[in-house]
């Protein structure tokens, strides 16, 4: 079968590999499964306003204290026509990870950008790029979105010109933090009805699609994500971490909603005296500073590791090499770290959040309720005292069965035989 795959952020660029990276895995369970997979890859830069602005004030002898001030006169006047009127020429083909990409670079409209109106300038790019995967590569069978905003909504549109149905998977949390405009809930809730089928990355999500876009929870199918490819082979043995101390691991942004403010005081709670129980958080954002300083504040800034943001690679290294893996967040839609350790063997604890509640079963750890901090400390201390009661290969065959390749291909594939069927 051939897939369009259309994430709504970019699809792992050469500055960010971790953007897009769980539609990569997808792709690459599919590609292996037999199927092909082509990816559009859309991002926004410039807008009239700011290129009117920035050609004026090159007129004027000055600059616009932006990365424009790089660029001619005569470069700056040829952007603007070309954003009006030839974006085609903005379209590059790439190979990422073997899968053939085309990426566009779009223009905001005129405000920029706004949470209001981007959608407009990103539906308009997808679309010119969407003609140029026609000319090159031919009509998919399906178009497989990865959010309803913006993807869902180019997804729709070229359904409406084309005739070619699409499967839409919502991993978002952006509708629960309530950071999705209510004027764009109308075009959401076409996208979302009229799709051939709408996924969910976790139960909890579905809950609040119904409850923010007034979707009818049959509607939404449940379809975990999918582990890794590094997470399913190339592994050595699971077993137990032979170090001498007891190692807790966190990963995830230094935001407030990862909770690791919690974790720092549950893990003081439990183990300040010790020095032989260490927890390491692996992950960079604004809260590093102040996490470091309630590190020190709670006396256990000597047992506590801040490992900055890890390649993937060392990921896994960090997996296998603690005793437990610990995820506080106040939500998450899901929770991928989750069962990468579970696929090393690692045991987990982890918020009843959201994403969580479906992932963690009691063989695989513990679930304590978000921002409780004592709940927390004493399901660290449970787990430092049972840690030998959870058996590696287990979990990790437990985590393959459920979140493998197989499992996500077993799912999703009936969805796009369907959409493909109902066309006809």
């Amino acid at each position: 079968m051939h897939i369009c795959l259309l994430p709504s952020e970019e699809f792992v660029p050469s500055q960010n590999h971790l953007a897009g990276i769980f539609q990569l895995h997808q792709a690459q369970a599919l590609r292996f499964a037999g199927h092909d997979v082509r990816v559009i890859s859309v991002r926004l830069a410039y807008s009239v306003p700011m290129l009117g602005r920035a050609l004026a004030l090159r007129v004027a002898g000055r600059d616009a204290d932006n990365n424009l001030d790089r660029r001619s006169l005569g470069e700056i006047y040829r952007l603007l026509i070309d954003k009006v009127a030839r974006l085609r020429r903005f379209v590059t083909q790439e190979s990422v990870e073997g899968f053939p990409t085309l990426r566009v670079e779009g223009f905001y409209g005129f405000r920029s950008p706004s949470k209001k109106t981007d959608h407009r300038g990103w539906v308009r790019a997808g679309l010119v790029a969407f003609e140029e995967y026609l000319d090159r590569w031919g009509k998919p069978d399906v178009v497989h979105a990865h959010n309803l905003n913006p993807a869902g909504l180019l997804a729709r549109e070229i359904k409406r010109r084309h005739s070619i149905p699409y499967v839409v998977t919502e991993h978002a949390t952006f509708f629960h933090q309530g950071l999705i405009p209510r004027s764009l809930y109308p075009p959401l809730r076409r996208s979302a009805k009229d799709a051939a089928a709408l996924v969910v990355v976790s139960p909890a999500l579905r809950d609040t699609l119904v409850h923010t876009l007034g979707l009818i929870a049959t509607r939404a199918v449940w379809i975990p994500n999918v582990l890794d490819p590094a997470f399913l082979s190339q592994l050595p043995a699971p077993c137990p971490p032979s170090a001498s101390s007891f190692t807790f691991l966190a990963i995830g942004n230094l935001i407030p909603r990862k909770g690791h403010a919690t974790l720092i005081r549950a893990f003081a709670r439990a183990f300040g005296r010790r020095n032989d129980v260490r927890l390491e958080i692996a992950g960079d954002g604004p809260e590093d500073e102040g996490l470091r300083a309630l590190a020190t504040e709670m006396g256990v800034a000597q047992t506590i590791s801040f490992l900055g943001r890890l390649t993937r690679p060392n990921v896994l290294d960090a997996l296998l090499r603690c005793h437990a893996l610990v995820l506080p967040s106040l939500y998450e839609t899901f929770g991928v770290v989750l069962i990468e350790a579970l696929a090393t063997g690692r045991p987990v604890i982890a918020t009843a959040c959201g994403g969580p509640d479906c992932i963690v079963e009691p063989e695989d750890g513990l679930l304590v309720p978000p921002d409780d901090e004592v709940a927390l400390a004493k399901a660290l201390e449970r787990h430092y005292q049972m840690s030998g009661a959870y058996d590696p290969a287990r979990l990790r065959a437990r985590a393959l069965a459920r979140f493998g390749s197989d499992r996500l291909v077993h799912d999703l594939l009936p969805l796009y035989q369907q959409a493909v069927h109902d066309k006809t």
